[in-house]
């Protein structure tokens, strides 16, 4: 998240002072500010938006994260080299072998880690033969088609996180690693009215009903919601091919065996579906009433006399 606000603040940070484009980026970073507080203070979906940011699965990180997909697999041996030298350069926008054995995965796992985007149901485009006056079809619809095609692909594909932040999230998830908490914030320099500001700005989100405070276990529910949506793939020496391993695997064998429902479910033993004792066990606890004495009888003097020796 640091990374990406020094980005920003260096992509926009060239322009004239007072213009209107200047004007534009703090309105957008005051937003981002706003997000950021609102995050802090636990607020629910400021914070899994930040999450989300984090770990590329929104905003500038997911482009950057799809370039792995567009890289071509390394050649193995002097032959695959040889043929991709020779290979000429296509213009038209295809799918690598990465992206194909990332959708088939991503399509397989359905809705536990692509709610949010939509299905890729076709990995080539259907291109007419004809256009709706019976002529063969333009050359510019071809490529139109083809580009529209190539453009929702990439916007349905969920990015592979790189293995090193990919363990580092499942050991946040799943409790391996321990969680030190937010760091503490260090004095800004400012005058008394921006300070003013910002503490009003604090004080606003943490008294909010959506507000939660930042303990490891909602940190760990929070890792495992972003965790469930992030793959990762790896190659396959033996196979001689990709691999996808996802979140939401990871999680369900990390997950403990669950308690015998019979156990649970003991103590409702007699009892009917409206919530009523059956017959049977009313006569057994009326029947056990009369051979248990009634403890709220006095104790006789010969019990007290038995005690006392």
């Amino acid at each position: 998240m640091q990374r990406h606000v020094k980005a920003r603040y260096r992509d926009t940070s060239r322009g004239p002072l007072g213009s209107q484009c200047e004007t534009a980026h703090q309105h957008k970073a005051r937003k981002a500010l706003s997000l950021l507080v609102r995050a802090n203070a636990g607020h629910l979906r400021p914070l899994e938006r930040v999450l989300l940011l984090t770990y590329g699965r929104i905003g500038k990180k997911r482009h950057e994260l799809m370039q792995f997909l567009r890289e071509p697999n390394v050649p193995t041996d002097s032959i695959a080299l040889a043929k991709l030298s020779l290979a000429e350069p296509d213009k038209k926008p295809g799918l690598t072998e990465k992206m194909t054995v990332l959708i088939k995965s991503q399509n397989a796992h359905g809705r536990f880690v692509s709610a949010d985007r939509p299905k890729t149901k076709k990995l080539k485009p259907e291109i007419p033969e004809f256009n709706s006056w019976g002529r063969p079809l333009p050359q510019k619809r071809v490529r139109n088609i083809e580009r529209n095609w190539y453009a929702d692909v990439l916007d349905s594909i969920v990015a592979p996180l790189p293995e090193s932040e990919w363990d580092r999230l499942r050991d946040l998830a799943v409790g391996q690693q321990r969680w030190e908490g937010p760091l503490p914030r260090r004095t800004i320099a400012t005058s008394a009215l921006e300070d003013a500001n910002l503490q009003s700005l604090q004080c606003k989100h943490q008294h909010s009903r959506d507000t939660h405070i930042l303990t490891a276990r909602f940190m760990q529910r929070m890792w495992r919601k972003v965790f469930e949506k992030c793959p990762v793939m790896r190659w396959d020496g033996q196979a001689m091919q990709w691999r996808v391993r996802w979140g939401v695997s990871e999680l369900t064998e990390a997950k403990l065996p669950r308690r015998n429902r019979s156990t649970d479910l003991s103590m409702f033993a007699g009892v009917d579906s409206r919530g009523r004792i059956s017959p049977v066990i009313k006569s057994w606890s009326s029947a056990a009433e009369h051979i248990v004495p009634d403890m709220k009888q006095p104790i006789s003097q010969s019990a007290h006399m038995a005690v006392a020796h």
